[in-house]
């Protein structure tokens, strides 16, 4: 038997991935009994004789587990439980408690208290490793679920943010071709107008003509790239005159009728948040010319208690949850870049009765991004 000295926290066992144990008990052959049975399981043992060591061995390093006998001196066990839960530090760590429990009212208050279980004396060493292997392996499941959602809303975050860069960056790009080259368009195509109204040779005439029609050209492809980049029109007028333009842009590419309706209502958004949505809707018409064919689009913008609310409805062929994947990865971005902005997207679709997507933001965006509030949706009405 290898002798310990247990008036003070002791480790018996190197650090081992399988967890660490803190045992205390008042009897040291119970002690031994404990960590000589979870030390042959791998684990890492710690123990303390009584319950301020047992805090004190907690506190100083954070244990996986505890187990606690109820029956200490000066301190019992529901106590030092209470007191460990009473510490943020220590609150979350799992107790097993550890007794002859003969009354109701023992088991009650061990459960009341904070405990998750306990083991019976005399121990069992089937039931100890068995009661001990569940309540690890069940917390390292919720450890490894809550580093897995950790990783997701870092993922999230990223994408959000490279989304909102790349948006800033588009509009940057249309500002200067608007700024720079579309106006110095301008102005050769004025001079070259100027050119014509002179009296020139024929074959003078042709060339400034053919000049002239160069530029024309030129300049309305600039404009067109400035759309495609990031219309004017969004950071100019708002939201409602952007998806009024891009409703008459996709009647005349496509034929589908797009109506717009909202309530007249100011919607105060942040620029990010104005183009986010934008952006959405746009991606949303596009599915419907693609997948949906669909003959009328309604698109309804109205506010509901504090989020703004975005509803695209089409007449077209619909779908089945086995048939989203189509489209899947369009609505999974959309949704996916909504929830870090505390947004839902709801879907409802049925095979020959057309699909419903319904989009909610908070009109008010969370405190970190609150500074970014310079653009408000134009409260213009149909």
């Amino acid at each position: 038997m290898t002798n310990l000295t247990v008036d003070q926290p002791n480790d018996i066992s190197p650090r081992s991935s399988r967890g660490d144990i803190l045992v205390i008990d008042d009897s040291r052959e119970n002690l031994r009994l404990l960590a000589e049975i979870l030390s042959e399981q791998g684990y890492r043992v710690r123990m303390a004789i009584n319950g301020k060591l047992g805090l004190h061995a907690a506190q100083l390093a954070l244990p996986d587990l505890i187990l606690l006998d109820i029956r200490l001196p000066e301190m019992d066990g529901f106590e030092v439980c209470a007191q460990l839960k009473a510490q943020p530090a220590t609150q979350n760590i799992p107790i097993i408690f550890c007794s002859v429990l003969d009354k109701t009212n023992d088991f009650q208050r061990a459960f009341h208290v904070g405990g998750i279980d306990y083991i019976s004396k005399p121990y069992m060493v089937p039931e100890v490793i068995a009661r001990v292997e569940a309540h690890l392996t069940r917390l390292h499941a919720v450890e490894q679920h809550q580093t897995m959602e950790h990783s997701l809303r870092d993922m999230r975050a990223l994408v959000f943010a490279v989304t909102l860069a790349e948006e800033r960056e588009r509009h940057r790009i249309a500002q200067m071709l608007q700024d720079e080259v579309g106006q110095s368009l301008t102005g050769a195509l004025l001079q070259v107008k100027h050119l014509l109204t002179l009296n020139t040779d024929h074959a003078g005439s042709e060339m400034v003509e053919r000049l002239h029609a160069i530029l024309n050209n030129t300049l309305a492809s600039t404009r067109s790239l400035i759309s495609e980049l990031s219309p004017p029109v969004l950071h100019e007028l708002g939201l409602i005159p952007a998806l009024r333009w891009q409703a008459l842009r996709v009647k005349e590419q496509s034929g589908l009728l797009v109506t717009i309706h909202h309530d007249g209502h100011e919607k105060p958004l942040s620029s990010d948040a104005t183009v986010m949505l934008y952006n959405m809707m746009s991606e949303l018409l596009s599915n419907v010319v693609k997948h949906a064919r669909a003959n009328t689009v309604t698109l309804t913008c109205t506010v509901c208690d504090d989020s703004l609310c975005l509803e695209v409805v089409d007449d077209g062929v619909g779908f089945t949850p086995e048939t989203q994947s189509v489209q899947g990865f369009g609505l999974l971005s959309i949704r996916e870049r909504l929830r870090h902005a505390q947004g839902t997207c709801t879907i409802w679709s049925q095979p020959g009765h057309g699909t419903r997507v319904t989009i909610s933001l908070p009109m008010t965006p969370p405190a970190e991004t609150a500074e970014q509030l310079d653009c408000c949706v134009s409260n213009d009405s149909e």
